[in-house]
């Protein structure tokens, strides 16, 4: 049986919808923390549990599923400086797959990730102009992908690549306007 018991408390940090269900105290919560960060969504016992968002006083922000006051499920984490994932959580932390764009100061990743790291397919774009797209594993270039590389004497290559070397064919285009593919 279920019954409902609005208590609002409010002492400058946190106020707290609460609804008794049996033994557990489950309810809707808005809390405002010393450090700035704040939360709103669901809980249960007075922790963080199943939907809500969480803003971080240094503009991160989560939106997702907890558990036992720990992002948990699945969710997404948006850093200040415009990276995201969206994907897995376990005991806080990213868990198993996901999706993730990541911006580097020389280029920005966006793709598969596996506990943080990119794996799987995904896509890497230096500033230079210079791309990957194909396979990850560890954070690193695996398997096959395609590459549009541009080097410092101005000739460029279009290719398919394998563990993060030329193999296959691709198009090599020289400044001098010839063009060779093969």
């Amino acid at each position: 049986m279920t019954e409902e018991k609005p208590v609002l408390r409010n002492n400058n940090s946190v106020a707290i919808r609460i609804m008794a269900v049996g033994k557990n105290m489950r309810g809707t919560m808005k809390a405002v923390f010393e450090n700035g960060d704040e939360y709103e969504g669901e809980m249960k016992n007075g922790k963080r549990d199943r939907k809500g968002t969480m803003k971080y006083a240094d503009g991160h922000v989560y939106t997702g599923e907890w558990k036992d006051d720990e992002k948990h499920g699945e969710g997404t984490y948006k850093w200040a400086n415009g990276n995201v994932y969206t994907g897995r959580w376990k005991k806080g932390k990213m868990h198993g797959e996901g999706t993730m764009k990541i911006k580097y100061k020389n280029g920005e990743y966006e793709g598969k990730t596996k506990d943080g790291l990119p794996d799987g397919n995904g896509t890497m774009k230096w500033v230079s102009g210079n791309v990957y797209t194909g396979g990850w594993k560890k954070g690193k270039r695996h398997g096959e992908g395609t590459v549009k590389f541009k080097f410092e004497n101005g000739n460029e290559y279009e290719g398919k690549t394998k563990d993060g070397m030329r193999d296959g064919n691709g198009t090599m285009k020289y400044v001098s306007g010839s063009v060779y593919t093969g």
